[in-house]
């Protein structure tokens, strides 16, 4: 009983370290796609549209922009 409890503790270390992992490769490589659309900002924009997380002003972000491209 005790190897398994052991066994699961481990597997949750690694859960986390992998996410914390995750979380700075992903805000790289939206940063890299950013740089690489040409992406400008107004002031303030960029403040305003990350309010709720990286990920939700990465995805608004992109979905502007890409949208502008195609049209």
């Amino acid at each position: 009983m005790v190897e398994w409890m052991e066994a699961s503790e481990a597997l949750e270390v690694l859960d986390r370290t992998c996410l914390s992992m995750l979380s700075p490769s992903l805000q790289l490589y939206f940063r890299t796609w950013e740089r690489e659309l040409g992406v400008k900002w107004e002031e303030g924009e960029r403040r305003e549209l990350f309010k709720n997380g990286f990920l939700e002003g990465y995805l608004t972000c992109f979905e502007q922009v890409l949208c502008s491209v195609s049209a």
